[in-house]
């Protein structure tokens, strides 16, 4: 049994070789991307771990206790005014 490797077979190889190579490059390369955007998550949501609970309470007490009846008497009241709120 003799093999014989012309120029189109081993091109071939080449070719299949670089779609291997490159799909297992794209999967790796995936997976740092969504470990990347988990840490920027956390990252973004580190204020709240940074509060006590006293400061989370008091913060859904304060938007809770905003009253108005509709959109525009939302906007008249509290638009634009954050002191209002406290």
């Amino acid at each position: 049994m003799s093999f014989t490797l012309d120029i189109p077979t081993i091109s071939i190889v080449i070719a299949s070789a670089s779609v291997i190579i490159s799909a297992a490059y794209f999967m790796l390369d995936v997976r740092g991307h969504r470990k990347m955007r988990q840490t920027e998550s956390i990252i973004r949501l580190s204020p709240w771990f940074n509060m006590g609970a006293k400061e989370i309470q008091e913060a859904i007490i304060n938007v809770c206790s905003v009253e108005y009846t509709d959109y525009k008497d939302y906007l008249a009241k509290y638009a634009g005014k954050p002191n209002k709120l406290r």
